[in-house]
């Protein structure tokens, strides 16, 4: 059975991010680069963590709980 925690670790790639936000992969990256998104690096992997998508949401994107 899943979990709350395991949601929340969840990592995602760039694009499923910007297309759940309706924006371009570029903006996600831009997002990171300018330290406004918090990103997991893998190497030369770009992660998402899910709670981390949500907290970005809450904070930037007008989005209610």
């Amino acid at each position: 059975m899943r979990t709350r925690t395991d949601r929340e670790q969840r990592l995602l790639t760039i694009s499923p991010a910007a297309d759940r936000w309706q924006v371009s992969g570029r903006a996600g990256r831009r997002w990171i680069a300018d330290g406004i998104l918090p990103a997991v690096r893998l190497g030369r992997l770009v992660r998402l963590r899910e709670v981390d998508l949500r907290a970005f949401e809450l904070e930037n994107l007008n989005v209610r709980p």
